[in-house]
């Protein structure tokens, strides 16, 4: 039986699928740090794909968009990581 957590979204996700996503993001995060803006926002939309209102993945993405002069898509991104986790500042 596959371990199941629930996150605050109440959305129930595998915990290995969590751990994997996790470690997307610190990757992402990394390529963003290095400029490496357009692999890192692959990952982002690759994890949004999966789980469309993952927080972490939406914050970073609006971070590229700001970063990238895209003002109007970060905001649209940073506001619905917010709504989805009211809760972290991530």
């Amino acid at each position: 039986m596959k371990r199941v957590v629930k996150q605050e979204s109440g959305i129930k996700v595998p915990l290995g699928a969590l751990k994997d996503s996790k470690s997307k993001i610190m990757r992402a995060e990394n390529l963003r740090l290095k400029r490496d803006f357009n692999a890192a926002e692959d990952i982002c939309i690759q994890l949004l794909k999966q789980y469309a209102e993952y927080a972490a993945a939406l914050h970073l993405l609006g971070i590229l968009c700001s970063q990238t002069g895209r003002t109007r898509d970060a905001i649209g991104y940073l506001t619905r990581a917010s709504v989805s986790n009211p809760r972290s500042w991530q």
